[in-house]
């Protein structure tokens, strides 16, 4: 149980990184068909996820991640109570 808590809280972390926007580059080349004016063909691409734009979803997806951390760390509680009144 403590390996699946540890593992929710991993993914609370991770959803809290998803605030950071995310940056893609790429390039291209094209030869193109003989005859053409220009004969190659250069690109290049930027591009730039702005997350804080949609702040209810991340904000959604780090309270479900928390919420299932603190329903985890609830049923070890009640597995400790459980097994130390057995004991008692």
């Amino acid at each position: 149980m403590q390996a699946a808590i540890r593992q929710s809280e991993t993914g609370v972390r991770l959803a809290e990184k998803g605030y950071k926007p995310d940056l893609t580059f790429g390039a291209g080349y094209m030869l193109m068909p003989s005859g053409s004016m220009n004969r190659n063909g250069y690109m290049a691409e930027v591009s730039i996820d702005l997350p804080w734009l949609n702040r209810s979803k991340h904000d959604a997806e780090i309270r479900e991640s928390q919420s299932r951390v603190n329903v985890q760390r609830a049923e070890l509680e009640t597995q400790r109570s459980m097994i130390f009144q057995e004991i008692q």
